[in-house]
Parts: C-alpha cells; structure tokens; sequence
C-alpha cells in the first residue's frame, strides 16, 4: 500500500539558475525530496548546499543534456535516490546564438532543439515508465511565449519551444490514461540573471524604458515556479494537457519587446 504522506521525488532541469532554481527551493520547501541537475556545477552545488542547509532532502548530477545517456541516467539516479519520480519539471533550454536565421547553420539548430525537445522527451518517456507503476504523476515543460511571438534573432529557440507545446498535447493525449498529466508553462519577461546580462549587452548597458508586461514589471522565477508547482499539484488534478502563459499579459499586449532589435542579415545589400 502506498503511503501518500511521502511526497514523490521531483526531477528539476536546469536547476542552478533563474527558474530551475525558484522551482528547485519551492518544491524541497513543501517537503520534496529533489533531484537537481545542471551543466553548470558549481550553481548546482551552491544551489543544493543551501538547501542542505534548510534541512531539505537533495540530490545533485551535472549532467549536459546534449549527452543522449543523460535523460535515462538522471531518472535512474531520482528513482534509486527517493524510491520513485512522480513529478518532472522539464525546465533546461538551450537559446542558441542571437544572429540572423540566414546566418545560422545546421548544427546550431541541432543543439537547440537536442536540449529543448529531445531530451526532454526522452526524460519524460523514462519519467513516465516509472510513473506508469503507480498511475499517477505530472511532468511539466518549460515552454515560452517565443513560439507564437517570436522576435528577430531566435528561429531556432521559437522553434523549438513549439515543438515543445506541441509534444506537451501529444505526451498528454498518450499519457492521461496512466494517470499521468502533462501540461506546460509559457513565461514572457522574466527576469532571470541570464536575461538581465543578456539585455545589457543587447543594449550596451543602457537602461530599457519598458516593459511588456501589462503588469508593468518583469516576471520574477518565482513567479513561474508558483505555476509550476500548480500544475504539479494535487489542485490541478482535473488538468491537462494546457499551456500556461506566465507573462503579464505580454502575449495579448502591443508593447514592444526589450529584445526586440535591429539585425543585420549576411546579404549583400541589406
């Protein structure tokens, strides 16, 4: 008999920053115990040893997800460690470079959509094989409102995060009758270290006079984490399938993006 005082072992992507590190803190704060993976060690370390600290149940890989035996190794070490993974938060992405699509190359594409769509899958279909023993858990993607409002620069990126709105429908469809929901959230501006160095450079430093939120502010990761955990949660118990913008409403405003810049395409004349 199952004892459903245990809360299940969760598995965070991209835990050593932005928002795998909000969801990382908020779940091992409800009582979690947590996997965490990273390429970045030492944010993984110094992630995992406050939680220690806290007196929270953690365990920490690097793992690059451009390795293919990384998704299986990461589910195998969350099953050995808590005795089973009921939630996964696919939360790790690779942005590519910021260029023009007529300067970028196959191989840049490649890892992009290695990280964003094919690992993923391959972690939520080792996730669900243990999931499928007990008929329950949530598996959750990271998505982005890039997939229907992309800006200049991002092709592949975009690209990639519909390919992961779309696998979130198609695992849900396949999965619900295990006991298994799937479900995605898309945030907007959320200010992640990585966005703040990005815009800077972006904009030499200069400080940007909007934001798109109709909220007025950026998305904190915290923000998106408290989604997150929602769809992991037993108050989502009737949902899946979805897609939620975490946003501010940037995905039905008209304000610009701080993104949004010129770029030069590698054709004569332009």
């Amino acid at each position: 008999m199952t004892d459903k005082t245990i809360k299940p072992g969760v598995l965070v992507t991209g835990a050593a920053g932005g928002i795998g590190r909000a969801v990382a803190e908020l779940f091992a704060s409800q009582g979690h115990p947590v996997t965490l993976t990273d390429r970045d060690e030492a944010g993984l370390e110094r992630i995992g040893r406050r939680l220690r600290d806290r007196g929270c149940k953690v365990d920490m890989i690097a793992r690059d997800l451009l390795d293919p035996e990384a998704p299986g190794a990461l589910v195998a070490r969350t099953v050995e460690s808590w005795g089973g993974i009921g939630i996964l938060v696919n939360n790790a992405a690779h942005h590519g470079t910021r260029q023009s699509v007529l300067a970028s190359g196959p191989e840049e594409w490649r890892e992009v959509f290695e990280v964003n769509v094919i690992a993923a899958a391959a972690l939520a279909r080792h996730a669900a094989l243990d999931m499928a023993r007990r008929k329950e858990g949530a598996i959750v993607n990271v998505g982005s409102i890039q997939q229907a409002l992309p800006v200049p620069s991002y092709a592949a990126y975009a690209a990639s995060k519909g390919a992961v709105a779309g696998m979130t429908r198609a695992l849900a469809v396949e999965l619900g009758v295990l006991g298994i929901r799937v479900n995605s959230v898309s945030p907007g501006v959320i200010g992640t270290e990585n966005f703040h160095r990005e815009l800077e450079a972006l904009h030499d430093g200069a400080p940007v006079a909007s934001c798109p939120s109709l909220l007025g502010r950026a998305g904190t990761p915290e923000d998106a984490a408290r989604v997150i955990a929602f769809l992991a949660g037993p108050h989502s118990s009737h949902v899946t399938g979805a897609d939620y913008p975490v946003d501010g409403g940037r995905s039905i405003s008209r304000r610009s993006d701080p993104f949004l810049a010129e770029i030069t395409h590698p054709v004569s004349g332009t």
